[in-house]
């Protein structure tokens, strides 16, 4: 009996080294197997969430510019070569007064306006009584002209805007006139008349050169005392970046108000007003306290 025991453990002895040797052979073979090393793509599951990159319009460039009922043409030419020199999300405010916004809207319909983004806003002309002084002879104030001290008011949801007036031509991006940078503490960017070094490839009909000299009326006791010298440069007042945030702040239109007014009392302006009856009180508000718009 001993042997029988003896010889049947040796036989499971080696079956048992015969299928271990077996089994070292498969776990071989599957290491060697290149295939079992790559991972593979798995599906995620239907409800699985997916990131989705939305792709929306631009940042919205604003651009502020008045609607004179009698210079409807340079409007359309000043809009036109503003859409048509740049690819930002441009909105239009259209300034208008009471008494022509139907007109003027009806009037937009029936031309290419009409495929650009606009809003008509609607300035109220009284805001300018005995604010404005108009000499015997003179031809009519337009009251739009003074619309750009009112930005804040006109526009209550921006921060930043630029103000064009309706003879700019604009021959670049308009994206780069918005993108000027303003300095802390200022309101607002001009482009100085007498800069040399202002580029005017941008804008065609925007002004010419003048000095302060040729705005105000240096004879005036309070002129000279606000120590401003008379042949520094005056700026442009037809083209400008606002930061309206900050003209809020410094309550830039109380104060362009106020020069308004003396002037209707004193006459402080020069009795040559070379360029636009807006400019002197903007020189007085912003002399030495605003940016400068090198890339116009």
């Amino acid at each position: 009996h001993i042997a029988v025991i003896l010889l049947a453990a040796i036989v499971f002895l080696l079956v048992l080294h015969h299928n271990i040797l077996g089994l070292s052979d498969v776990l071989k073979s599957e290491d060697s197997d290149p295939s079992r090393l790559v991972p593979q793509n798995i599906d995620s599951p239907p409800d699985a969430p997916r990131k989705v990159h939305e792709e929306g319009p631009g940042k919205e460039v604003a651009v502020v510019i008045p609607a004179v009922e009698d210079r409807l043409g340079g409007l359309i030419a000043a809009i036109n070569s503003i859409s048509s020199n740049t690819e930002a999300n441009v909105v239009f405010y259209i300034l208008t007064t009471n008494d022509t916004k139907e007109h003027i809207r009806s009037w937009i319909d029936n031309t290419d306006l009409k495929r650009v983004k606009y809003k008509l806003v609607t300035f109220d002309a009284r805001v300018l009584d005995g604010k404005v002084r108009v000499d015997s002879g003179a031809e009519p104030v337009k009251p739009l002209t003074f619309a750009r001290f009112y930005l804040p008011d006109l526009v209550p949801g921006l921060k930043n805007t630029i103000y064009l007036d309706d003879d700019v031509i604009v021959q670049g991006d308009i994206q780069d006139l918005y993108d000027t940078p303003i300095q802390t503490g200022h309101a607002a960017a001009f482009s100085e008349d007498c800069d040399s070094v202002t580029s005017k490839s941008l804008l065609r009909g925007a002004g010419n050169q003048y000095n302060y000299i040729g705005f105000l009326d240096y004879k005036k006791e309070r002129i000279r005392k606000l120590g401003m010298k008379a042949n520094t440069c005056s700026f442009n007042p037809g083209v400008f970046v606002a930061n309206l945030t900050e003209w809020r702040r410094q309550n830039i239109t109380k104060q362009l108000e106020k020069w308004m007014e003396l002037d209707v009392v004193e006459e402080l302006y020069s009795k040559t007003l070379a360029g636009s009856i807006t400019s002197p009180p903007l020189l007085i508000v912003f002399y030495k306290r605003h940016s400068i718009a090198c890339r116009f």
